[in-house]
């Protein structure tokens, strides 16, 4: 996946999970657990991946959404299913 679209993807992610979890953005980066925000609930796991399948126009199996509890695993799905 190209820089460009790297990038794209992960302000778009950022936006996603302020707007669900009702955070700032600035809070939001790489190294972000989900579960450490503080609107982090089981209710906000299942809107998260509501959002990001629609968002990215993706549908994510049972084992991806074990890996979705970091900024970071969220982007290694959307990079491995080539997401934009």
């Amino acid at each position: 996946m190209s820089n460009a679209r790297t990038e794209q993807n992960q302000k778009k992610l950022i936006r996603i999970i302020a707007e669900v979890l009702r955070c700032d953005p600035a809070l939001i980066n790489e190294n972000t657990r989900l579960a450490s925000l503080p609107a982090w609930n089981s209710l906000a796991n299942i809107n998260l991946i509501v959002a990001v399948e629609e968002q990215f126009n993706i549908e994510a199996t049972p084992k991806m959404l074990t890996e979705m509890t970091s900024f970071e695993g969220i982007m290694s799905i959307l990079d491995r299913l080539g997401a934009s």
